[in-house]
């Protein structure tokens, strides 16, 4: 069997994210529905979508909707039903951990997204940073692992590319 395909877009987003942080276990490229708990935590990014269009003349704009999926393994934070918030709150720290001053932490997967936009300046690839980054939380049972619990969270974000043609 050949390799499977890895998109050179998400290629490079898991770069930067492995240049700012080494907490995550494991990487995938589109949503392998199973995750060991011993990748866990682990990022999965999908594209949600893309749009071409007219930028210029002889340029297309790429604009690329990504879905990252942050998936966190709770066992260890919860020995009964009411340690539950333990699982959540590192999810929180590594979506979203904010310093005293509110600012995001170094290390947060919202703040290397928002102050690293540049991915490839040589080939135009770049965050958008005028739309929106959201982050959804929630958790799961049985979806990554039979019986497994496990909190995930969901980044949503643009990138852009732009193309000769």
């Amino acid at each position: 069997m050949s390799d499977l395909y890895k998109d050179p877009v998400i290629t490079k987003i898991f770069e930067l994210i492995k240049a700012n942080t080494d907490v995550f276990k494991e990487f995938y490229y589109g949503d392998p529905i199973r995750v060991p708990a011993s990748n866990l935590p682990a990022i999965i990014i999908s594209r949600e979508q893309t749009r071409v269009g007219n930028l210029t003349n002889m340029q297309d704009e790429h604009g690329m909707a990504m879905v990252m999926t942050i998936i966190t393994d709770i066992r260890n934070d919860v020995s009964d039903y009411t340690n539950i918030v333990a699982g959540v709150n590192t999810l929180y720290d590594l979506v979203e951990g904010r310093n005293e001053d509110f600012t995001l932490k170094t290390q947060s997967l919202l703040n290397i997204l928002r102050h690293n936009a540049e991915l490839d300046i040589t080939h135009n690839l770049r965050i958008d940073l005028k739309s929106v980054t959201g982050a959804e939380y929630g958790m799961t049972l049985g979806k990554r692992t039979e019986e497994g619990w496990a909190m995930e969270a969901q980044i949503k974000f643009v990138m852009h590319f732009t193309q000769l043609r």
